[in-house]
Parts: C-alpha cells; sequence; structure tokens
C-alpha cells in the first residue's frame, strides 16, 4: 500500500509541486511552511472535519491514536485553523528537534564520513591481508612483486 502524504497545497507533497514542508528546516522556516497550508474559511467555533483535511492528515503521520482522537475532538469543537496549525508545528517541531540537530552536526562536520570509513579500513586491513595471504596458499598464487 502506497502512502501519501499532503503538501502544503492538498496535493502530493512533492518538490517539483513546490509545496514541501522542509522538516528539516530552522523552526522559523518549518513554522512559515505550516502556516501556508492550505484550509477551507470555515471560522473558529465552526465544526470541522478531520477527514480529508491537510492539517489532520499530516498531524496523523506524526502522532499516536490517542493524539489523533483528542485533535479530532478538537475539530468537532470549531478548533481555528491557526490554532490547528500550531498544534501541528509543535508535534512535528518535538519529533524532529532532536533529528534536525544530529542533522546540523553531522552537516558541519564535513570529515566526519572519511574520518570513519578511514577508520574502519584501518581497523580491518590487517585481518585483510592475513585474510588474502591465506586465500593466495590455498590457491597457489605467490604474491606478486
Amino acid at each position: 500500500m502506497e502512502i501519501s502524504v499532503p503538501g502544503i497545497d492538498g496535493r502530493k507533497m512533492s518538490k517539483s509541486y513546490n509545496n514541501i514542508i522542509p522538516l528539516l528546516s530552522d523552526e522559523k522556516t518549518l513554522k512559515k511552511s505550516i502556516a501556508k497550508i492550505v484550509t477551507n474559511s470555515l471560522e473558529p467555533g465552526v465544526p470541522k472535519d478531520p477527514n480529508g483535511c491537510n492539517v489532520f492528515n499530516l498531524y496523523s503521520h506524526f502522532s499516536t491514536t490517542e493524539e489523533q482522537s483528542q485533535f479530532k475532538s478538537e475539530y468537532l469543537d470549531g478548533i481555528s485553523w491557526g490554532d490547528a496549525k500550531n498544534k501541528l508545528f509543535t508535534k512535528i517541531n518535538e519529533e524532529l528537534s532532536p533529528i534536525r540537530e544530529t542533522f546540523n552536526k553531522l552537516e558541519q562536520d564535513k570529515n566526519l564520513v572519511n574520518d570513519l570509513l578511514d577508520a574502519g579500513a584501518a581497523k580491518v586491513k590487517p585481518f585483510a591481508s592475513d585474510m588474502l595471504g591465506e586465500v593466495r596458499e590455498l590457491v597457489g598464487i605467490s604474491k606478486l612483486g
């Protein structure tokens, strides 16, 4: 089953549609993107239908069943779109803050991957050399040069 995540305009989220929510962006950019989610014009206090709603759909990807049930109640009680979007932002930001922090640290250390690969290569080189020597002996190939 393919899961489609809605973009800020309700269509499938895609860079080519320019409707993404940049999840690893800073909080300010994330909040601005969420604020741009297209909603209908129902006023605060008017019950809203969570089914087919972009805000609710996105919230459901980051929340528990219990949290979704609570959010549905708030929809039926007529939550304002601003409050609903703030709740979505808080949930996404809460979930992604540690990931964003790790990503930013890794992004700043440009040599980390090469350093890890070099350390791994240095660690296995003696074993690989011994094993290659055994294989050559078993196969009957002498060391070249």
